[in-house]
């Protein structure tokens, strides 16, 4: 039934499974997909493979968090077949140039995205907890799932950082909503991945509770405005980042 559900949700001519549920069903994911490899080389005589070397990890869309290193299964490929290739920059060049299929799916996601956007201002209110607002844009993520043709949809817990005390305590990477109530005046930011039909978004909004800014939180908003134009007209092709 995977090979069914996943050729429904792909362009591909043909994809392959393998058992990555370690932790559920015991099954080790790279002696699983080593297996699949090995037995794709020998039916079809492939003795030649090509691999994206400049990936960290791979992982289901399904469950992000969920992953095991790739460089490990990248190095079995020289066990398997006669040559394993390194092909980044080949595959640099074809995601450069996206395909109507992805140009359709990428605004599909940024319509969940914009859907996230909105639970976070309707909800970000003085005295709602950090962890309300949280649930509410998960919800809204959530419920996008059989709109606008969407299949399925996920987040990662949305990261709701309050108050100058939150924020300087804040880990850059995980930062989980608290029990702490907004308060009139202060900044809250949202930030939040997710994707639908498994293509991500990636949102950061910041507002001031109770909606009026101070001066100071205007000019603040008008110096990372600044910087990130400057940044986009520096942008040029060959440029160093």
């Amino acid at each position: 039934w995977r090979e069914k559900e996943i050729a429904e949700q792909s362009w591909a001519d043909k994809v392959i499974t393998f058992n990555w549920l370690k932790d559920l069903s015991g099954a080790d994911p790279v002696k699983e997909l080593t297996n699949e490899l090995t037995k794709l080389c020998h039916n079809q005589k492939i003795k030649k493979i090509g691999f994206d070397g400049d990936m960290g990890c791979l992982m289901p869309s399904y469950t992000p968090s969920s992953c095991f290193t790739y460089n490990v299964l990248v190095s079995k490929l020289k066990d398997i077949f006669k040559q394993a290739v390194d092909i980044s920059a080949d595959i640099h060049k074809l995601r450069a140039i996206k395909t109507d299929h992805e140009i359709k799916k990428i605004k599909k996601a940024n319509l969940v995205s914009k859907e996230a956007a909105q639970a976070f201002y309707k909800n970000a209110r003085e005295g709602v907890r950090e962890v309300d607002v949280a649930a509410e844009i998960l919800k809204a993520v959530q419920m996008q799932t059989g709109r606008n043709g969407i299949k399925y949809t996920y987040c990662d817990p949305p990261q709701i950082t309050s108050g100058i005390k939150r924020t300087l305590t804040a880990n850059a990477l995980t930062c989980p909503a608290t029990n702490k109530k907004l308060r009139k005046g202060e900044l809250v930011m949202l930030e939040l991945g997710g994707f639908a039909d498994g293509y991500w978004f990636d949102l950061t909004r910041t507002l001031v509770v109770g909606g009026k800014a101070k001066q100071i939180q205007t000019d603040m908003a008008y110096a990372v405005k600044a910087a990130s134009q400057a940044a986009y007209d520096t942008y040029k092709n060959g440029q160093r980042t």
